[in-house]
């Protein structure tokens, strides 16, 4: 699926390359935390290697970062890009226990060849 409001920096990245890993979109509350401090975003699209976010502030961060949200629990990550308000967060935790968090909350990311996105 197609990111919402696709962001310069993506654009960028030829669409084979950057669309080989299955993402949903998305309009979920979510929380960005890295050092103790916690910022409000929407996820746009969510994938098992990464997020597409919509921070309510501008955040930088080549820290550690957990992304949290209701429909999930939480992920653990790091911002790859930042453009504006938009951030590209890749997901670093083991790829077996992306799958089981985000088996839950969007079922077809994980049951259509899990081996193709891992």
């Amino acid at each position: 699926m197609q990111a919402i409001n696709e962001t310069a920096a993506e654009r960028q990245v030829p669409d084979d390359d950057r669309r080989r890993r299955q993402r949903a979109a998305v309009l979920w509350a979510a929380s960005l935390e890295c050092g103790g401090q916690v910022a409000d975003c929407v996820v746009l699209n969510l994938g098992l290697s990464g997020a597409l976010l919509r921070m309510a502030v501008p955040f930088e961060s080549s820290y550690p970062v957990t992304l949290r949200s209701y429909h999930f629990g939480h992920l653990d990550g790091r911002v790859i890009w930042q453009e504006g308000n938009a951030v590209g967060l890749q997901f670093e935790g083991a790829p077996a226990q992306v799958v089981e968090t985000l088996s839950r909350a969007l079922p077809e990311l994980t049951t259509a060849k899990p081996a193709m996105y891992l």
